[in-house]
């Protein structure tokens, strides 16, 4: 019987050995993006793990996931989406999924807003009372409290850890909607020449940029808007490489 030397024996069985193992998921940080009011509770599924995540405020997501494994996207008023992770995917440091609204009727909406009537004028606050915003309200409140016991219970169970991202989250918010006011549509696309379909991911691609947010936050408009043209070389850059 031939025998073959204990070195090559070794090495087939190493081989075997890393082959055979799987390739490690890794954590993969996400948005949706979508024409809606409110991106949460979106089911963001693995297929090849059959694990899912749900998408907090402002459509943020973070899953685990591999190249090759198969994302699928669905949730109210949002038409189903799967989508195949690759590589370069999992290099980056947030992936933006553009998601398609289901129109749905409704048979009549009517609203009545009675402006005169609010806690000022009911006597109920101060009217020189510090104003907050609604996740800026609720952090507070998680928070507050020398002796109390919700603020150490709240620290260690990760909710004000939640509450201060929804803080972040509500001020790229209201940094889109100051974009929103600031460049329209029509300037976005005829003067940058980005595509309709891309104004969205483009606004959120703008929030993200620290020194962009600065520049929105301060006095001088020549040195924004420079800076605006610069990222939007990027963002087409960016677009074309993924289709």
């Amino acid at each position: 019987m031939k025998r073959f030397p204990l070195s090559l024996i070794f090495f087939l069985a190493v081989s075997h050995t890393m082959c055979s193992q799987e390739v490690a998921r890794k954590n993969l940080n996400g948005k949706v993006l979508a024409d809606l009011y409110n991106l949460e509770d979106i089911d963001v599924i693995n297929i090849q793990t059959e694990k899912f995540k749900r998408t907090q405020t402002g459509g943020y997501f973070s899953i685990d996931a591999k190249e090759g494994d198969t994302l699928m996207f669905s949730g109210t008023n949002i038409k189903g989406l799967k989508i195949l992770i690759c590589e370069e995917d999992l290099q980056k440091d947030l992936l933006f999924v553009k998601l398609e609204t289901v129109a749905r009727e409704l048979n009549e909406v009517v609203v009545v807003n009675y402006n005169h009537i609010n806690a000022v004028s009911l006597g109920i606050v101060s009217p020189n009372q510090k104003k907050y915003t609604p996740a800026e309200r609720k952090l507070k409140t998680a928070s507050k409290g020398f002796l109390s016991v919700d603020p150490i219970l709240n620290m260690f169970s990760g909710r004000t850890a939640e509450l201060k991202r929804n803080v972040e989250t509500e001020k790229k918010e209201s940094w889109i909607k100051q974009i929103e006011e600031l460049f329209e549509d029509v300037v976005l696309i005829d003067k940058l020449n980005l595509p309709s379909e891309y104004i969205k991911g483009f606004q959120y691609f703008l929030v993200e940029n620290k020194r962009f947010v600065q520049l929105l936050e301060g006095n001088n408009a020549v040195v924004r808007d420079f800076a605006l043209a610069e990222l939007a070389v990027k963002y087409k850059k960016l677009i074309a490489y993924e289709e």
